[in-house]
């Protein structure tokens, strides 16, 4: 059976998406190339997807549908093309189409296991909130690990891609009520409105130069990371009394490990500081507390454990994490989130040259 796909032409950025209506079915969806274009494309009928992915041989599929108290369900499916993992993600998206949860399931090969996990959406980020080993065979609980598991990214945002993408098409499905309906896989939802600009100021370093830029739009902030692949990041989050909060991401260029920091903000001075360190090559995580004071940092806690199994690590091998900052102004972003804040709201996105 040949379906007919149809392509949306346009730019990469639409107007902001409705809820799709998926009370009464399921939308099936698939990411494959049509007209030398990468596209997501929507179905109505669990018949036509079939055909077309046995026509198509689509890179990743879904589903959506409606879940309880007016929440979205996206089902997500990833593979690598050597068919070396397959991973089964389920996305909760809340009524305002915001993510709130992720449940996600690797099957890796070769091995006899699979690794469950559950993330919590935390601060605009998801968060891991277990983890679990299942034998293949009997689907129970076990403590052999696969052979092997592929670092996957998290999709917090669903107004970039790939969630973005498949909302919008599941939308064209809907409300055109058509058979099948395809946007570029690129497709971002643009929200403009002033609800959508926080006062927070977000920054990156860009890998090449080593400028760095602030944004007053998240989701412009998270399309360029993922565009550019930064490997530092920053946001600063104001209260009354100014800067509230400072998360500081960084990452090596390997993606063998994270040090993910969120600095507490007292009358314009850092107070304390809680680190997360994951070192995905080794399986190994490692949560910290300090307290922050006279330009010096005590830490006062330290909780090692293994990210795949959960257990605590009595010992881990020799790992040099970045410094501790006492600071505000030794921030590489520091201008960007106070002198130049008013600049980048009104702009929405300002580069200083090096270090800012």
């Amino acid at each position: 059976m040949a379906v007919a796909l149809c392509m949306l032409v346009g730019a990469a950025s639409v107007p902001a998406v409705s809820p799709p209506q998926t009370s009464t079915r399921k939308v099936y969806l698939l990411e494959a190339t049509i007209n030398k274009q990468d596209q997501w494309c929507a179905f109505g009928a669990g018949e036509a997807w079939e055909a077309a992915a046995n026509k198509l041989r689509p890179y990743d599929t879904a589903t959506l549908s409606a879940g309880s108290g007016g929440s979205t369900e996206i089902a997500l499916s990833q593979s690598d093309e050597s068919g070396d993992w397959v991973s089964y993600d389920q996305y909760t998206l809340d009524g305002s189409q915001q993510v709130v949860a992720l449940r996600r399931r690797i099957n890796a090969a070769p091995g006899e296991s699979a690794i469950v996990q559950s993330f919590a959406a935390r601060d605009g980020e998801l968060a891991m909130t277990k983890t679990q080993l299942l034998d293949l065979d009997t689907g129970k609980s076990t403590n052999r690990a696969p052979d092997f598991i592929p670092s996957l990214p998290l999709y917090s945002e669903s107004r970039i891609p790939p969630l973005s993408a498949i909302l919008l098409a599941a939308q064209g499905v809907e409300t055109g009520n058509a058979a099948q309906y395809c946007v570029p896989a690129r497709s971002r939802i643009e929200k403009t409105s002033a609800a959508d600009e926080t006062g927070e100021v977000y920054a990156l370093e860009v890998p090449e130069s080593g400028a760095w830029c602030g944004y007053s739009f998240r989701v412009r902030f998270l399309g360029d990371v993922q565009d550019l692949d930064a490997t530092d990041r920053g946001a600063a989050k104001y209260g009354s009394d100014g800067i509230g909060r400072i998360t500081y991401v960084q990452s090596s260029r390997a993606g063998d490990w994270t040090v993910n920091d969120v600095y507490s903000v007292v009358r314009g001075r850092l107070a304390s500081l809680h680190r997360s360190i994951t070192i995905s090559s080794r399986d190994v995580g490692i949560d910290e507390t300090y307290a922050i004071r006279g330009g010096h940092a005590t830490r006062l806690s330290r909780r090692a454990y293994s990210p795949t199994s959960g257990r605590r690590i009595t010992s881990v091998a020799e790992f040099e994490p970045p410094p501790v900052i006492t600071s505000l102004a030794d921030l590489p972003f520091y201008s960007l989130v106070t002198t130049q804040r008013r600049q980048v709201l009104r702009s929405g996105k300002v580069c200083l040259d090096g270090a800012g």
